[in-house]
């Protein structure tokens, strides 16, 4: 249960980066992807936990995926 919120939620991994990166790769390496972008400092909290407790952590870059159309 989420302790903000009270609602059903689930835990995560603390290094969410790793996460995003292996979508991006995975999707790159299957041919799926026109582009992978990235823009740095996207965001400004680079640490904080969720509404279940759990810690996260990033290196603020988000990943600008574009699919084959």
């Amino acid at each position: 249960m989420s302790h903000t919120a009270g609602q059903v939620t689930h835990h995560i991994a603390a290094d969410v980066d790793a996460e995003r990166d292996r979508l991006a790769s995975e999707l790159k390496q299957a041919g799926l992807t026109e582009s992978v972008e990235w823009n740095d400092d996207f965001h400004t909290e680079r640490e904080g936990k969720n509404g279940g407790g759990d810690p996260w952590h990033t290196d603020g870059r988000l990943a600008i995926v574009t699919l084959c159309g």
